[in-house]
């Protein structure tokens, strides 16, 4: 098992641990998890340059990290506020993808969605259903 699967595979595990654990203990475990999940997350040019395997950790932390946010706000607001570090990367990695999602989105709607001949149908009818109404 290469290290991007066996650190995603773990990840997804804590988590597993994290939504089954008490209150407290959640909490606790956030405080741990948060910053080290976000230590996975790569800016801009970095990103750009970075090997598959460091892209996949970091689409899979901000994945991770988009989806525990709203599940605990109160307790991800005050870490993101006790560290402008930690704040910073995160709205960093998220304008990014977001800027990402809108250049694939009009690159895809510069494509067109057909050509403009029809193709050559690969089945050939027996029967005219032209005047079928």
């Amino acid at each position: 098992m290469s290290h991007t699967k066996a650190a995603i595979a773990a990840f997804a595990a804590l988590d597993e641990l994290v939504n089954a654990a008490p209150d407290s203990a959640r909490i606790k475990m956030l405080w741990l998890l948060v910053p080290i999940v976000i230590s996975y997350l790569r800016e801009g040019a970095e990103l750009q340059r970075a090997p598959p395997h460091v892209r996949a950790l970091h689409e899979f932390a901000l994945h991770w990290l988009t989806k525990v946010g709203p599940k605990h706000p109160q307790e991800f607001k005050t870490m993101m506020q006790q560290s402008s570090e930690l704040r910073n990367k995160l709205e960093n990695a998220l304008k990014a993808n977001q800027a990402s999602a809108r250049s694939g989105r009009s690159a895809q709607s510069q494509r067109p969605l057909f050509d403009a001949k029809p193709a050559k149908p690969t089945i050939q009818l027996k029967t005219d259903f032209s005047d079928f109404r």
